[in-house]
């Protein structure tokens, strides 16, 4: 009986860890690398972390680094990509199945508060 039970467990706890989560629009979400969210116009996923170096006319580089998020809607499939630049917090606008969207990380400007760097707000536009 108690073999079953852990059996029955170990199931219950692979099938929430290989399953898809679901984002409502305007609502903070959790994200894991490789791991899709789906929305209803949408399917987004996180694919890590990039660094970029850019050099400017009077010499002086900066190395800018950028979240990038793949982004799925029937056939359609882009990066999208998030940075806070050079210090300045603002949401990364796209497109999907022809509507437009805002990703907001670090900072959730409707809720006037900060997020966690493993959370996201998507809101419809």
């Amino acid at each position: 009986m108690i073999r079953q039970i852990f059996i029955f467990l170990t199931i219950i706890a692979i099938s929430c860890n290989i399953s898809d989560s679901t984002g409502s629009y305007g609502e903070v979400v959790s994200f894991e690398k490789d791991k899709p969210v789906k929305y209803p116009d949408f399917e987004i996923t996180y694919i890590g972390e990039r660094k970029q170096t850019a050099t400017f006319p009077n010499g002086n580089s900066f190395t800018f680094t950028f979240q990038d998020f793949r982004i799925k809607s029937g056939n359609e499939e882009k990066t999208i990509s998030w940075t806070s630049g050079t210090g300045d917090i603002s949401p990364a606008y796209f497109e999907a199945a022809g509507v437009q969207f805002m990703l907001e990380l670090r900072a959730y400007e409707n809720g006037k508060k900060r997020i966690d760097n493993d959370q996201m707000v998507i809101t419809k536009m």
